[in-house]
């Protein structure tokens, strides 16, 4: 266990403690729903049933695998003053649940601009033209940005709309119809030009 600094009071700590093969107490990964695993057993959450054996599964497979090795946790949460258990629990709930709300746009707006600044070398390639590179340049601009919101926003969609129709279809069946509106708008704007 890593501390960086001790305060001087009382802490709450959700762990749990385990007498281990030399008669020492430590710390391992909490689970509620495996409590009394004898030493040396994984408190690690159960893997998900398989969807089908689809390629997706086995993203989520490897992702986890990765995730696990990379932030094995030991004590779930520290807390600087007397909670219990379920107070601090809610807690972590509830940030997990805001972070999900400011995440997801961000991810949308990032993968949005990330196509928009695909065009900016071009930007800056016309923009040395003599005289009228500027207006190029801007007009490069603009379509950049149109670029971007369309395909940025469906890719986007389209990721998030994957990742929800398993836990929850009906959000992940209207984020399809939201790629599919985007998937015609990319084919039906440029024939309006």
């Amino acid at each position: 266990m890593k501390v960086e600094y001790a305060p001087c009071g009382q802490v709450s700590l959700c762990a749990q403690v385990i007498q281990d093969d030399k008669d020492k107490f430590t710390f391992r990964k909490w689970n509620p729903l495996k409590e009394k695993v004898p030493y040396g057993t994984a408190t690690d959450a159960d893997i998900d049933e398989d969807c089908g054996g689809s390629w997706i599964c086995y993203i989520c497979k490897c992702i986890n695998c990765c995730m696990g090795t990379l932030f094995e946790e030991v004590v779930h949460i520290i807390s600087e003053k007397s909670e219990s258990a379920n107070d601090m629990l809610k807690q972590s709930d509830d940030f997990v649940k805001k972070a999900g709300t400011i995440m997801r746009p961000c991810a949308i707006f990032t993968c949005m601009l990330g196509f928009f600044l695909l065009f900016s070398p071009l930007v800056a390639v016309l923009k040395w033209i003599p005289l009228i590179g500027w207006l190029m340049g801007y007009v490069v601009q603009v379509i950049a940005a149109i670029v971007g919101f369309f395909f940025g926003g469906t890719l986007a969609c389209l990721v998030l709309a994957l990742a929800w129709l398993r836990f929850r279809p009906c959000v992940g069946a209207c984020l399809l119809v939201a790629v599919g509106l985007g998937i015609a708008a990319i084919f039906v704007i440029p024939t309006l030009f």
